[in-house]
This record gives C-alpha cells, structure tokens and sequence, in this order.
C-alpha cells in the first residue's frame, strides 16, 4: 500500500526537518558563494523560507501544482497531485494558485481538447488565481520534491508505492471544497434508482503500470456482497462495471443486472462513478480520484489508503458489510 499521511499544521517535527534542511542549504551556498560558484535553492528551500516569513507575518505562500514533464501521468494521477497541493495549502495556511494541466497522458483526441475537457471537468481553478499571473515567487508542490518535508507525517510501519508517493488523508474540509468545485458547473442528479459502479483496472496500449491489473473474481466477490445487502434491504438499484477489453474477459460480469461499460469515454465514465451512491475503487488513482469527489459510500481497494470515511477492502475482495449497511438508506 502506498504510504499515507496526515498533515498537522507547524507540527513540530515538520518545522524541525525544514529548519534543518533549509540551514544546511543555506550554509552549502555559503560555500558556493564564497569560491565563485553560483548559489541555488531548492523548491523546498523556497517553499521553508517563504513560510518561516509567513510565521513571522510576512505573506502568505504561494503554492502551485505545475505538472510540465509529468506527460507519462493519466488524469487520474495528475489530478491527484494538484488535490494534494491544495490540501498543502490549505492546511499550512497557504494560498494555492493554479496551473492548469500542461499535458496528459491517454488522450483520445486533439491535445488542446483533451487538457481542456479535464480542466473543465475538476474545476481545481474555480475561484483561484492564477499561478502565472501572481507577482512574487511561487513554490511548485510535488510530492517527490517535497518527500522530505513529508516524512514527518509518513506512517513508518508503511512502505512507500514508488510508482504513487506518498498519498494524503485529505483534510475534510478540503474534500468538501473540491466537491464544490466539481459540481459548481454540472447539472444535479434527478431521480434515478441506486447506483452501483465498480470500476477495474486492466492492461490497455496506453497503460505504464504493468502491475495494476485487477481480477474479476476478486471484484465479483465484492460486487456480490453489495448485491445482496442491497436486495436484503428491499432497495432497487442498478450496477455499472467500468473497464477495458472484451466482454470475453469478463465472464463475472456478464448476467442480468449488471452493464458492462467498456473502453467508454473516460470523463464521461468519472463522472458516472463520482455520482455513484456506492463506488468500488481499483488500483491506481483514476477511480481514487473519483472517490474522492463521490459522496455516495466508497469501498476502496487495498493498495491505496482509505479516506476517512470510506470502507475498506482486503486482498480477497471482503470487507465490513455490517459498516455498509448502517450506511444505506431504508428502502423507499
């Protein structure tokens, strides 16, 4: 599992590591300076200067996520990224300034088309200025230039995903907040039966992680054990399985009640998932990152750790029916 974290604002191991590190710059590009080389700090060492003047009544730091030369990544992951700026900023206190996507992988139609449709799908800029236009140094936040700064919050029982990073529990309220922006241009849900969708990751020519596949049986359990709290609880609803392939590949699948959606448009297929009323996660952060923006009940895969409030699932595919079911509501 990739590792989570917590982030506590001026923890004090935090502001511990970042003086440390920030002196020892400083005192290397002492040494520069002094036989003729040219200084140079880090995004880091910018980000600990900024906010020490922050601490002291200076300006607030500007925070952006700009993802130039992350072009392998899909939307999954680079929304990802720029969720877990947000969360950093606002959380220390920062101002988060915004970047709009520079390139994503997979796409499936002209490039300015492609950036735009998922800049308007997650809406991260709405009512944020934008990074470009902002006066003053503004502090680039990755997750791998910013490990260091990060591991204070690391649980150190949990190995670190090299292909993830480290991955934030993000603060509720910044969870709230991204909702906001997700729906602040789509249309409200209208009345429809209990949705179910359970997306599963499989190999496509696209794909970078090899290791991401997903078995269908190890879901179908899943999905079965939804099927039957919700038919125990009278409620009627339908089922929609996200993929990639041949429906040959997915004989779990293929009986009355369930829908397979296969190599579907992607944004369109978010959007199904995040306004789920139960969604399955998979491996990777495509159907994270829908989670995150669902508010409907999510049961999430095992090698990505849960947001509070989600339920999750071990190897086999179980996972806490009886937490479920207090959840759901009574049958119409």
């Amino acid at each position: 599992m990739a590792s989570p974290y917590v982030l506590r604002r001026n923890s004090p191991r935090f502001l511990a590591r970042g003086l440390r590190g920030y002196a020892w710059s400083c005192a290397k590009n002492a040494v520069k300076l002094a036989i003729g080389r040219k200084a140079y700090f880090t995004p880091l060492d910018v980000f600990f200067r900024l906010y020490l003047r922050q601490l002291f009544g200076g300006p607030s730091v500007l925070v952006t996520c700009h993802l130039e030369g992350f072009e392998r990544e899909g939307a999954g992951s680079q929304a990802f990224m720029m969720m877990s700026a947000l969360n950093f900023a606002r959380v220390f206190g920062c101002t988060y300034v915004h970047t709009p996507f520079v390139d994503i992988d997979h796409a499936d139609r002209p490039r300015p088309e492609w950036l735009a449709v998922w800049e308007a799908h997650f809406n991260f800029g709405v009512g944020e200025r934008l990074a470009a236009g902002c006066r003053g140094e503004v502090v680039n936040f990755g997750p791998s230039s910013f490990i260091s700064l990060l591991e204070p919050f690391l649980t150190p029982s949990t190995a670190n995903d090299p292909e993830v990073g480290p991955v934030p529990i993000l603060d509720a309220t910044v969870r709230q907040e991204l909702q906001r922006k997700y729906q602040s241009n789509k249309q409200p849900r209208g009345d429809r039966k209990f949705a179910v969708c359970v997306h599963i990751r499989r190999f496509n020519r696209h794909d970078n992680h090899n290791d991401y596949f997903m078995p269908g049986a190890r879901m179908a359990r899943t999905l079965g054990a939804i099927e039957a709290l919700l038919e125990a609880h009278g409620l009627e609803h339908t089922v929609r399985v996200f993929s990639q392939g041949d429906v040959s590949e997915f004989p779990e699948f293929v009986r009355p009640g369930v829908e397979l959606v296969l190599d579907a448009d992607p944004v369109r297929s978010m959007q199904e998932m995040i306004g789920a009323d139960i969604l399955v996660t998979s491996k990777g952060t495509f159907s994270y990152v829908a989670a995150v923006l669902c508010d409907g009940i999510v049961v999430c895969e095992p090698s990505m750790p849960p947001q509070d409030g989600w339920i999750d699932c071990a190897d086999d595919g179980a996972f806490d029916t009886a937490a479920l079911a207090r959840r759901l509501p009574p049958a119409p």
